[in-house]
């Protein structure tokens, strides 16, 4: 009888229990070890790497390739605590599950709480992939001093997504979307801010901002001075309630998902950087967005169509967003309220996008021009003014000169007869 050979089975019998692996797993192993026994047994031989090896192979035809990859772990295994009486520490995916019994108490009791709240939603199996998540991502916390929730931040997810290392992406994907299910149950009881179980994204992450890590014009950019805003929780609210307006105006689902997206990155970057919204700080985000994508200008869009919402309570879909300023932001008090009112007057009235885009332009150039003649209101307008006006204004001459009928020749003048 091989003591050393009843010795390893518990060593490795030991390592399983304490790993939580599961049933069928640990049957597999022992099943494994019991036909290895009494093959050496039959051959009166004790046990070796090579004999071990060569048993497997005499019966790898007589087996499928799931329990032959099981009694090649088994073996592995049970040749360490043969040879050595310890199992060394690897990366072998069971061995995950030792993150769960190196929690702090206090990581323990919120990670249980959560676990037994969604107990019935997941089968044992992803049960457990969560919780070797959520463990992985609360040694990292308490790694970093943290001694609550509480201490969980945007700042902190972005390290963590940084420094934890996986065998592949597809495992890194998987760990962290178990890792959000556990941000979102933290947000809905209130223990940590809303936007944090929406920061660990692959595609949110490489473009947070920070603004105190900015510098310069970067940083200046962000400094808001319009007094219109709302807090950031605020905005997602709304950003929420737009879901029934975009299906209203026929929206694909493709552009409401693709505008959805871009306003929760913003509410992650506000929230992240204590800020609440504004069109000012909105826009200067998506702007340093082509920092990070060529399609920044879509982030721009949504913002926009977000603004038109929050200020008019609808959208228009019809209306086109250019990226340069507006010239109406420059016009003087007097006149920038009743040329804002006429123009949504033309829209409402139903005229073509040309036909208002002459209306805006005209408008736009007597008021510009009366401004630098320093009129400051209405009353103050004379006959002469608006003479001087048309004499001036090169937008009607060009035109004039592009209807002028033409003629072959050296020259051609329109008092030949």
């Amino acid at each position: 009888m091989d003591k050393r050979f009843d010795r390893a089975v518990g060593i490795v019998g030991e390592h399983l229990e304490a790993n939580c692996y599961s049933y069928s797993i640990t049957r597999g192993y022992l099943r494994c070890y019991h036909l290895l026994e009494a093959s050496l047994a039959e051959q009166s031989k004790q046990y070796s790497s090579n004999l071990a090896e060569q048993w497997l192979q005499s019966i790898a035809n007589d087996i499928c390739d799931s329990t032959l990859k099981t009694y090649m772990l088994a073996l592995k295994k049970f040749d360490m605590a043969y040879h050595h009486e310890i199992i060394g520490d690897t990366r072998a995916k069971y061995e995950a599950q030792q993150n769960y019994w190196r929690l702090a108490p206090w990581c323990k009791a919120v990670l249980d709480s959560f676990l037994e709240e969604v107990r019935t939603e997941y089968d044992s199996r992803y049960l457990r992939l969560i919780r070797n998540a959520a463990a992985r991502f609360l040694n990292y916390l308490t790694s970093r001093g943290g001694h609550g929730v509480e201490s969980i931040s945007h700042r902190l997810i972005a390290d963590f997504y940084r420094d934890d290392e996986h065998d592949s992406y597809k495992s890194k994907d998987r760990y962290n979307n178990c890792i959000c299910k556990f941000l979102r149950y933290l947000s809905d009881k209130g223990l940590i801010l809303p936007s944090i179980s929406l920061t660990l994204d692959k595609f949110v992450l490489p473009r947070l901002v920070f603004i105190n890590d900015l510098t310069g014009s970067k940083r200046d950019a962000f400094t808001d001075l319009d007094t219109s805003s709302i807090t950031a929780e605020e905005f997602h609210e709304k950003t929420l309630e737009m879901n029934a307006v975009l299906q209203q105006h026929r929206y694909s689902k493709s552009v409401q998902k693709e505008f959805h997206l871009v306003w929760s990155e913003l509410f992650v970057f506000l929230e992240a950087n204590s800020l609440a919204y504004s069109a000012v700080i909105a826009l200067a985000w998506a702007t340093h967005m082509r920092h990070y994508t060529i399609q920044w200008k879509s982030f721009r869009r949504a913002v926009m169509i977000f603004e038109q919402y929050r200020t008019g309570s609808n959208i228009n879909p019809r209306k086109v967003y250019t990226y340069q300023p507006d010239r109406a932001d420059a016009l003087p008090v007097w006149c920038k309220d009743d040329y804002t009112a006429y123009i949504k007057l033309k829209e409402r009235e139903g005229f073509s996008k040309s036909t208002l885009d002459m209306h805006r332009s005209s408008c736009l150039r007597l008021m510009e021009y009366l401004n630098t003649i320093d009129i400051g209101s209405w009353d103050e307008i004379t006959p002469e003014a608006l003479k001087e006006f048309h004499r001036q204004d090169p937008i009607p001459l060009r035109k004039a000169r592009m209807h002028t009928p033409q003629k072959s020749g050296a020259s051609w003048s329109i008092w030949e007869t």
